[in-house]
């Protein structure tokens, strides 16, 4: 087994989750070995062409990605998530990451696959909702110059369980959505340019320090730190699986 091969203990969790064919096609001959193949992928962000033989052949993994991310494999998680804990609260993480050249020919459907131009360049923006430990629940993708609430009630809808609290930075302090949140305390910090001062739970705010955690544990895999996907759905898929690994490492499988 390589470095940053799955484990027999992560492989035991992971391997209920995954079909053994997409909508067509063979069945996966040692799909453990391509699924390692796409977590080498993940890891290193290297082309697909230079994924080690001993995964097998590179096009045939690259395929079985697509069809799994087709059927919306990459995208869902273990049931840890929802029993993790009872308190929650949730976080956003908003990061610019560089997008390939081939996404720049396509200037119609730049929109659609969630580019955009900002002040940091041709970039993406991914809105991310965490649990109160930092583990992440959700994300949503839009276009560099997207503002923070734009991903707000994706970010509520896609994770169907109600927090005690939201944390966020000013970027979230909105009419709208303080009063979307009924029945949630909002620890917000309010804009510089409100003419009425809004009060905060200043020490439940330090406690966003999680998200800075959670997004230097998303960035040690290369292919989030940088998007290489010119489409979106398949850099959401590495999103997804990247979130599963980190999740895989709290359950108990004794």
């Amino acid at each position: 087994m390589s470095r940053g091969d799955l484990t027999d203990a992560e492989w035991q969790v992971l391997n209920l989750l995954l079909p053994d064919r997409g909508e067509r096609g063979p069945a996966v001959a040692d799909k453990r070995r391509t699924v390692n193949g796409i977590l080498w992928v993940l890891r290193t962000g290297a082309p697909w062409r230079d994924m080690p033989k001993r995964y097998g052949n590179w096009n045939s993994v690259f395929v079985r990605f697509t069809r799994w991310r087709k059927l919306g494999v990459c995208l869902g998680h273990t049931d840890k998530p929802r029993a993790a804990c009872q308190r929650r609260a949730c976080y956003r993480f908003d990061d610019c990451a560089g997008a390939s050249a081939c996404s720049r020919r396509k200037r119609g459907n730049q929109e659609n696959q969630a580019l955009g131009r900002s002040r940091g360049g041709f970039s993406t923006k991914v809105h991310l909702r965490t649990s109160a430990k930092g583990e992440p629940l959700a994300f949503e993708l839009t276009g560099g110059e997207a503002h923070e609430v734009k991903g707000y009630e994706a970010l509520m809808t896609l994770y169907d369980t109600t927090p005690e609290r939201l944390i966020g930075d000013k970027g979230y302090d909105s009419d709208e959505i303080r009063s979307d949140l009924a029945g949630i305390e909002p620890v917000i910090p309010p804009r510089s340019n409100r003419t009425k001062p809004i009060g905060y739970d200043r020490k439940a705010y330090k406690r966003r320090n999680l998200i800075e955690r959670c997004v230097n544990r998303l960035k040690q895999f290369r292919r989030i730190a940088t998007r290489y996907e010119k489409n979106a759905r398949a850099y959401l898929s590495m999103l997804g699986l990247a979130a599963t690994r980190l999740w895989m490492k709290t359950v108990n499988t004794a």
